[in-house]
């Protein structure tokens, strides 16, 4: 496969916008050594602008790098590859694929169940594991109550919009995101154990699950706005 030169610019450029907005907030996960990032949400940007190959490239490369920038290099191949199918799996379903009504319908019906069951997922997972944010059972539930909420709740109002392309687009953001989601439980729990040191003590790779959640949502969310507004600047970069 050749790049033109105005390819490689932009594989070169959205390779480094996804490396800085992923270390632009990094939230560690000490369950699990990783952390929280937005850097999803400029892979979601990248493909749905330039398609799956520049998506998959710039995100694989821009968050391993990432890692490596931010002191966690362990999970650098695992990223690499986890990030890349992201991309290339939002920027083939949202860039590529040109859906007619009727599938769109049935995958609306599909996003008010996924909105309804992340929701659930993220509240259960948050509640019963990840506790000691703020030393309050109460407090605790509520907050992973309002997550997961507000989490379903977009998921589900977005959903119901009429406008057939951005509901594709948001839909095939979310399998993105759930790709994202399984991949990064699989790493931990099968391959990082093999190269963590003894004093890392137990990986719980469960405990990263509500935080990679609200990782893919919030990229969702930051995402669609700068792609509708591009699309308005620039009408012969939509899709």
């Amino acid at each position: 496969m050749k790049f033109s030169v105005k390819e490689l610019c932009v594989v070169a450029v959205f390779t480094a916008v996804v490396c800085v907005a992923t270390m632009i907030l990094k939230l560690d996960i000490p369950a699990t050594r990783g952390f929280f990032n937005v850097g999803d949400s400029m892979i979601y940007v990248t493909a749905l602008l330039f398609g799956p190959i520049i998506g998959g490239i710039a995100g694989g490369i821009g968050s391993s790098l990432a890692d490596i920038f931010l002191g966690a290099p362990w999970y650098a191949p695992g990223t690499l590859v986890i990030k890349g199918i992201e991309g290339l799996i939002v920027g083939y379903l949202g860039y590529k694929i040109r859906p007619k009504i009727e599938v769109i319908t049935r995958w609306k019906t599909f996003g008010a169940f996924l909105g309804v069951s992340l929701g659930v997922i993220t509240y259960y997972l948050g509640s019963t594991y990840y506790i000691g944010i703020f030393g309050s059972i109460f407090l605790e539930q509520l907050f992973w109550a309002v997550i997961a909420t507000l989490l379903g709740a977009f998921i589900f109002y977005f959903n119901l919009r009429r406008e057939l392309v951005i509901n594709w687009q948001i839909l095939s953001i979310l399998c993105g995101g759930v790709e994202m989601i399984v991949g990064y439980y699989l790493y931990e729990a099968l391959l990082l154990p093999l190269i963590a040191p003894p004093e890392w003590g137990e990986i719980i790779p469960i405990l990263e699950v509500p935080f990679n959640i609200g990782q893919a949502v919030i990229g969702l969310i930051i995402a669609m706005p700068i792609v509708k507004t591009v699309w308005r600047s620039i009408p012969s970069l939509r899709s």
